[in-house]
């Protein structure tokens, strides 16, 4: 099941942090400084998104709709806690 990177852009975030929520804790690993999460999740970025209220198609309403970016975590590096990479490595072996 891919991971994927959840960063916040601004707006609606009290309706994003709802909608996160919802999800299985154990899918969810909070990024350090409210910057986003990483969300295991079994469909695409859209679909993930779609679940945050975002709209499917171009033109839909967007009342309430919160600005978000979703990226796949595949091909990653970087410095950080041993906790978040164990998070990433137990979520990406299974």
């Amino acid at each position: 099941m891919p991971l994927y990177v959840v960063v916040p852009l601004g707006t609606n975030r009290p309706e994003l942090d709802g909608k996160i929520q919802e999800l299985p804790n154990e899918s969810v690993y909070p990024l350090p400084n409210d910057s986003g999460w990483i969300i295991k999740f079994p469909g695409t970025a859209k679909e993930l998104c779609e679940k945050f209220g975002v709209p499917a198609q171009k033109g839909q309403p967007v009342q309430n709709c919160p600005t978000v970016l979703a990226a796949p975590l595949q091909n990653y590096y970087g410095y950080g806690s041993s906790e978040m990479w164990d998070w990433v490595r137990t979520r990406t072996e299974a």
